[in-house]
Protein backbone atom coordinates (compact mmCIF):
# COMPACT_ATOMS: atom_id res chain seq x y z
CA UNK A 1 0.00 0.00 0.00
CA UNK A 2 1.28 3.38 -1.05
CA UNK A 3 1.00 5.78 2.17
CA UNK A 4 2.57 8.99 0.43
CA UNK A 5 4.04 10.03 -2.30
CA UNK A 6 6.23 12.92 -4.00
CA UNK A 7 6.89 13.20 -7.69
CA UNK A 8 7.85 10.11 -9.23
CA UNK A 9 8.74 8.57 -5.56
CA UNK A 10 6.88 6.53 -3.50
CA UNK A 11 6.50 5.50 0.41
CA UNK A 12 4.84 1.73 0.69
CA UNK A 13 3.32 0.64 4.06
CA UNK A 14 5.87 -2.13 4.42
CA UNK A 15 8.70 -3.33 2.25
CA UNK A 16 8.23 -5.15 -0.66
CA UNK A 17 10.23 -8.48 -0.96
CA UNK A 18 12.81 -8.54 -3.32
CA UNK A 19 11.47 -4.67 -4.67
CA UNK A 20 14.80 -2.30 -4.13
CA UNK A 21 15.49 0.94 -4.16
CA UNK A 22 15.31 3.14 -7.30
CA UNK A 23 13.32 0.14 -9.46
CA UNK A 24 10.49 0.91 -11.62
CA UNK A 25 7.28 -0.21 -10.73
CA UNK A 26 3.04 0.20 -12.04
CA UNK A 27 1.13 1.36 -9.75
CA UNK A 28 -2.81 1.36 -10.63
CA UNK A 29 -5.63 3.15 -8.78
CA UNK A 30 -7.20 1.16 -6.31
CA UNK A 31 -11.02 1.32 -5.92
CA UNK A 32 -11.68 4.70 -3.65
CA UNK A 33 -14.70 2.37 -2.49
CA UNK A 34 -17.99 5.41 -3.34
CA UNK A 35 -20.36 5.06 -5.78
CA UNK A 36 -18.72 8.08 -8.41
CA UNK A 37 -16.21 5.29 -8.17
CA UNK A 38 -18.82 2.30 -9.18
CA UNK A 39 -20.57 4.88 -11.71
CA UNK A 40 -17.40 5.95 -13.24
CA UNK A 41 -16.41 2.25 -14.21
CA UNK A 42 -20.20 1.54 -14.99
CA UNK A 43 -20.16 -0.87 -11.99
CA UNK A 44 -22.43 0.33 -9.72
CA UNK A 45 -24.81 -2.57 -9.42
CA UNK A 46 -21.83 -4.19 -7.11
CA UNK A 47 -21.53 -0.99 -4.93
CA UNK A 48 -22.37 -2.47 -1.34
CA UNK A 49 -22.09 1.09 0.25
CA UNK A 50 -24.73 3.29 2.17
CA UNK A 51 -23.96 6.30 -0.07
CA UNK A 52 -27.50 7.93 0.44
CA UNK A 53 -27.48 7.67 3.67
CA UNK A 54 -28.12 11.69 5.05
CA UNK A 55 -25.57 13.57 6.45
CA UNK A 56 -27.98 14.98 9.03
CA UNK A 57 -31.15 13.09 11.36
CA UNK A 58 -34.39 14.04 9.78
CA UNK A 59 -35.39 13.63 13.68
CA UNK A 60 -33.49 15.09 15.66
CA UNK A 61 -31.47 17.63 13.08
CA UNK A 62 -27.61 16.32 14.34
CA UNK A 63 -25.18 15.92 12.48
CA UNK A 64 -23.04 12.47 11.60
CA UNK A 65 -19.85 11.78 12.18
CA UNK A 66 -17.39 10.74 9.41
Amino acid sequence: MIVANSGSSVTLLSPIPGLQIGASVLGIAGCPLTFAGCAHYKNTFNFLGFDLIPTINPFDGSASIG
